[in-house]
């Protein structure tokens, strides 16, 4: 399963979820369009994953885009490692939900002052278009990589949080 079908899955489980008011999210404080659900999948609350997602305007219970913020690992006795992917349904894509979500999600995320100097990576197949432009202009730096398990070639895209 590639980077991409990995996010579509993860969103519909995210969307059943909230739909069967099984978790919640609240307003986050840097955007009045932006929600953040907070979990510790590991089980460590050293390792969150912060959820940020877009409603539909016209219907509350349907989450139009989404975002990913993951810890990944230690890369210093202080500093992080993060990845970050997004997600945006079928029926809103081409709408410029995707690079809103994760615009707000990485301003939300940078804001935090616990994060400074962290590294946060997004990593994109090479034929998912519209998540490289994303993440070339959110992002930045980029770097080839190829995974053996889909034999295809992923954008690594690499910032240190300011």
């Amino acid at each position: 399963m590639n980077n991409s079908e990995m996010a579509l899955l993860a969103f519909h489980h995210l969307q059943q979820a909230y739909q069967q008011n099984l978790i919640s999210f609240e307003p986050c404080k840097t955007s009045s369009n932006l929600f953040l659900h907070l979990d510790f999948p590991t089980g460590n609350q050293n390792e969150p994953r912060l959820t940020y997602v877009i409603f539909d305007p016209k219907n509350p219970k349907k989450i139009v885009a989404q975002c990913i913020v993951n810890f990944s690992r230690m890369i210093s006795q202080y500093d992080r490692k993060w990845d970050i992917g997004w997600c945006v349904d079928d029926e809103y894509r081409n709408q410029g939900y995707g690079f809103k979500v994760a615009e707000l999600a990485l301003e939300a995320f940078s804001n935090s002052p616990n994060v400074k100097g962290d590294v946060i990576e997004a990593s994109v197949d090479e034929n998912n278009i519209a998540s490289l432009k994303i993440a070339e202009k959110l992002i930045g730096s980029k770097e080839l990589l190829f995974n053996e398990d889909t034999n295809l070639t992923v954008h690594s895209f690499l910032k240190v949080i300011a």
